[in-house]
């Protein structure tokens, strides 16, 4: 389960008091973990423990999700995928993670990317799941004037029908309810900040840079990111492997044990 927000460390980067956790012993290899818009670090929850035995797992909030605190300059502007991905850095700065392995869902995977292309020195091995280099503009425009009209309780429904395939949706019952309850308190302005960043954002001529050892997860049921844009990021990548699932856009909250077994098997080479 996620610490107390009093277990919490914090880290402040641009506007922002970023929230990070780590687990597992600091002598192990580092592997930091970026999860999705809408969520916070909870999310990783069914999978941290396992990975913790391996690994010293940190784990943040991106700004203005879960215990992210925004100051004013960070409230009714745009974020970029830069910006968050040097928020990440900043929290490997303050746990003293000069190298690190990263699994990023979703946005986390656009940080890692980000990070592959500006930051590899400081990268061993990425993981991308669920995850897009370009994303339809349109479509996150609609949705930033959505939530600026009528708030976050107007995506909710159709963000966990997006996150998980139906059959999760019949008996998933407790781990629905969290992630429901997280995206409802979800800072308006984080949440329209990061889907900014994801409207703007176009990783994809960078991609054939990366000269990180790569695996690439897809949603073969995922409609945020199809799979078909999971495999034109490991097309790009040099070395790039690329595996579907038979899942949504969160695999680690619906196959949490296939989820570990990829990265765990992957990021230990």
């Amino acid at each position: 389960m996620p610490k107390s927000r009093e277990q919490l460390r914090f880290v402040g980067h641009t506007g922002a008091r970023i929230a990070w956790q780590e687990d597992g012993d600091a002598s192990l290899p580092v592997l930091v973990m970026g999860n999705s818009l809408g969520s916070d670090i909870g999310s990783w929850d069914p999978v941290a423990t396992a990975l913790s035995e391996r690994f010293r797992v940190i784990r943040f909030d991106a700004r203005g999700h879960g215990a992210s605190a925004l100051e004013a300059s960070a409230r009714g502007v745009d974020y970029s995928i830069e910006l968050l991905a040097r928020d990440a850095l900043a929290v490997a700065d303050a746990a003293g993670a000069a190298r690190f392995h990263f699994v990023g869902v979703s946005i986390g995977g656009m940080i890692g990317m980000w990070l592959a292309q500006h930051a590899g020195h400081r990268l061993n091995r990425l993981v991308l799941s669920n995850t897009a280099a370009k994303l339809p503009a349109q479509v996150w425009a609609d949705r930033v004037d959505a939530v600026r009209a009528s708030g976050l309780s107007t995506q909710v429904d159709t963000t966990m029908q997006r996150w998980f395939t139906p059959a999760f949706q019949t008996h998933g019952g407790a781990t629905i309810a969290r992630a429901r309850s997280t995206f409802l308190q979800v800072d308006p302005d984080g949440y329209l900040g990061c889907a900014a960043a994801l409207r703007d954002m176009d990783l994809r001529e960078a991609l054939s840079s990366i000269d990180v050892p790569t695996l690439v997860i897809t949603g073969r049921f995922d409609p945020s990111t199809p799979p078909e844009l999971g495999r034109e990021i490991a097309a790009k990548i040099p070395g790039a492997h690329c595996i579907e699932l038979p899942l949504a856009h969160m695999p680690q909250l619906e196959q949490p044990g296939t989820f570990v077994e990829l990265a765990q098997d992957f990021l230990e080479g």
